[in-house]
């Protein structure tokens, strides 16, 4: 792991559920931006795009009017897809910033059972790539062990690269190797960086913010809160790696409770048990009392009579029909509770914000949506080598794996493009042939950002000779 420190004012706010720690923040940019000159630049990380555009509402309500352009409120994985979409950048990496879809990393885990390891051995692997990637723990130069993790590593990196696509997990990773470039952190630099529910961010989106932050950065969070909301793997051991990188930094604890004491009651509760400890919800009398009931059911059968019938009376009592939300657990659910709901003749809608596309990309009836936006995709782009990959893989029980491993390596070797070996490959079949040589085994491939940016700029530079 690399040494960090950093220099600059800090401030750690901890407190529980409902004791304020958005308010908090909310007030610190506030008075921000009443004494801090005109050209000044704010960053706002939050959990999840919802938070976001929450945080924003009530930021441009306690200003009275629109958020000033100079404050910037996003996630930590936008921000950091910013960072990785600058032209140097681009060149470190060699990947655009493209989050590869759930459908086309299926191919990429078909590719990986060539390896010849088990599948649960692979996904133990993965797990571990994922979480280090998000915990910066490839830092260290001997994070891998010689054999079956340094190929596995490398392979999967090299067809992300070679594809153009990025996992998640690897977002802010490549974004904080991406600022330790030269004067990279001077141009993301912003005089006060934010960062609310701190805990549920990655490690790597945690020191993403740290590292932009040139003036003052102030965090709030709770490590008794710490679930996985968008990040993966959150960190909420970072709450107090805070403290000690920032050498600077002081600490502020909020203990009042600001929920109704309904909620409060039932965090109470909680806070008695062996679930979650401690929970900080003191001075709960002094909340106003609102609507917050519980109520048990037997079966599924009964729990969505009761949602119905809790629906039916809201609605007698005039409340607008916009102003219901019921929440569900999973698809499945929602669905449920929709055909309840319509049955009685109450209008329901089922919001999916970024329900992923799913199906059986080895069946063809079963993976039409993929499909077809596979197809749009190569419409928009057809040099994109995902897409190209997924649309010669639908329908065969193994995604055609042996013969795009050859034709990848080929590709690789050559210094060519795959729509370019695949136009090969077309007019010519007997060069094919020659082109996707044989392989003995799962080859062990070295990879590194650099290398493989450099390797695409020269793939580039061939193909503009070759128009010329």
């Amino acid at each position: 792991m690399r040494e960090m420190q950093f220099q600059t004012s800090a401030l750690l706010i901890r407190g529980g559920a409902g004791s304020g720690k958005t308010a908090r923040l909310i007030q610190e940019l506030g008075d921000w931006i009443a004494t801090s000159a005109p050209d000044r630049r704010a960053l706002v990380l939050c959990a999840t795009p919802l938070a976001a555009q929450e945080f924003e509402r009530r930021v441009a309500e306690a200003l009275g009017g629109k958020v000033p352009k100079r404050i910037i409120i996003t996630t930590a994985r936008a921000f950091a897809l910013d960072v990785l979409a600058t032209p140097e950048v681009l060149e470190f990496t060699g990947r655009k910033p493209c989050l590869i879809l759930e459908y086309e990393y299926k191919f990429i885990a078909e590719d990986l059972k060539l390896s010849g390891l088990r599948p649960r051995r692979l996904k133990e692997m993965l797990r571990f790539f994922f979480r280090s990637w998000t915990e910066l723990e490839d830092d260290n130069t001997d994070w891998l062990l010689r054999g079956d993790e340094t190929e596995i590593h490398g392979f999967i990196k090299q067809s992300l690269a070679f594809y153009g696509r990025m996992l998640e997990p690897e977002v802010s990773n490549l974004a904080v190797n991406a600022l330790r470039m030269e004067n990279m952190t001077e141009r993301y630099a912003y005089d006060l960086v934010l960062a609310d529910d701190y805990q549920v961010q990655s490690r790597a989106s945690q020191i993403l913010a740290s590292m932009v932050a040139s003036q003052r950065i102030i965090v709030a969070g709770d490590e008794n809160a710490c679930a996985e909301a968008y990040d993966s793997y959150p960190y909420a051991k970072g709450l107090d790696e805070f403290v000690t990188l920032h050498v600077n930094a002081q600490e502020e604890t909020l203990t009042s409770c600001h929920l109704p004491q309904g909620i409060s009651r039932a965090l109470g509760n909680l806070e008695e048990s062996d679930v979650l400890q401690p929970l900080h919800t003191k001075n709960a009398q002094d909340a106003p009392e609102k609507g917050f009931k519980t109520k048990a059911c037997k079966t599924p059968r009964t729990e969505l009579a009761a949602i119905r019938s809790y629906v039916k009376d809201a609605l007698d009592a005039q409340t607008p029909l916009n102003r219901i939300l019921v929440a569900a657990p999973n698809a499945s659910w929602q669905k449920n509770l929709a055909l309840e709901l319509m049955a009685a003749g109450i209008p329901a809608a089922i919001t999916e914000p970024e329900e992923p596309i799913r199906g059986d990309i080895r069946e063809n009836e079963r993976c039409q949506e993929a499909r077809f936006v596979t197809l749009l995709a190569l419409a928009a782009d057809p040099e994109d080598a995902m897409s190209w990959r997924a649309w010669t893989g639908f329908g065969d029980y193994v995604a055609n794996t042996g013969v795009w491993y050859k034709l990848r390596l080929s590709a690789y070797d050559c210094n060519e493009t795959l729509p370019r070996i695949l136009d090969i490959v077309a007019k010519d079949p007997e060069l094919g042939v020659k082109l996707c040589r044989e392989h003995s085994q799962f080859e062990d491939v070295e990879y590194s950002e650099t290398s493989f940016a450099l390797r695409k700029r020269n793939m580039a530079l061939r193909k503009k000779a070759v128009r010329i």
